[in-house]
Parts: structure tokens; C-alpha cells; sequence
């Protein structure tokens, strides 16, 4: 028997997607980013990983020098984002919304 994959609702863009790792990125995301039953596409991932690190970002370059500066910009966006991430969790870097 083949499943027949249901359908959600992009949280980001409102378009119906397959609930599939392929197209949702909350696909068995446990427990769920925001428990709506909402999903998010691929389309939008990159969208909203650069509202939540963009800032950052230029936060950690302001603060080294030039050489590690460079260092650090040329890394993938990905990497850049692994090491806010870590340096959150040490509480080297705090988030403050509003």
C-alpha cells in the first residue's frame, strides 16, 4: 500500500505544501516549532534563518579583528550560524527581541 501524503500550510508563506522531509521542514519535528499543525516550506528555511542570524552575524564580525573578520565572513552561512548558536549557549551572545 502506498501512503498518501497529507498537505499543510506554510507558517511563512501561506502555500499548501506536502508534508514530507523534502518540502516541510517540521516534517516529524518533535515536539513541534509552534504546535499549529502548520508546516514550513524549503523555499522559506533560508528566509527566516536570515531574519534570526543576519544581525547576529554582523554582531560577531564588529568584533574581530580583520583577520578573523574575514575569516568569519567567508565561512557558509550554515557555519556562521552554528557559531552564534554555540556562542548562545556559552551566553557569550544574547538575543534581544523588540
Amino acid at each position: 500500500m502506498h501512503k498518501q501524503i497529507q498537505d499543510v500550510i506554510c507558517e511563512c508563506c501561506g502555500r499548501s505544501i506536502q508534508d514530507d522531509e523534502e518540502h516541510n521542514a517540521y516534517h516529524n519535528v518533535s515536539p513541534h516549532p509552534t504546535d499549529t499543525g502548520s508546516g514550513l516550506c524549503a523555499e522559506c528555511v533560508d528566509y527566516t534563518n536570515h531574519i534570526v542570524f543576519d544581525q547576529q552575524v554582523e554582531i560577531v564580525a564588529e568584533g574581530l579583528n580583520e583577520v578573523n573578520k574575514a575569516k568569519f565572513m567567508a565561512l557558509p552561512f550554515g557555519k556562521q550560524c552554528w557559531i552564534i548558536i554555540k556562542l548562545h549557549e556559552k551566553g557569550t551572545l544574547t538575543w534581544n527581541i523588540g
